[in-house]
């Protein structure tokens, strides 16, 4: 009989590859469409606006993370 072999992935871990891919995104589309945002005067906001979200987000995913990792 063929063994299946399994992979165990942390919760955590995707979750911060999550954030990157989702803030970084946003990150780059200010650097993309930054003519628009600065025209209007709202570059600064829309940046410091990601980076509150990004800092609100890893803080509840590494205390998430902290969690389960105290579960096991």
């Amino acid at each position: 009989m063929a063994e299946h072999k399994t992979t165990e992935v942390r919760v955590g871990k995707l979750l911060y590859w999550f954030g990157l891919i989702v803030f970084g995104g946003m990150y780059l589309t200010a650097i993309i469409d930054g003519h628009h945002y600065a025209e209007k005067g709202y570059l600064m906001s829309y940046l410091f606006f990601i980076t509150g979200c990004a800092i609100i987000y890893y803080a509840i995913v590494f205390l998430f993370d902290q969690k389960k990792l105290k579960k096991e």
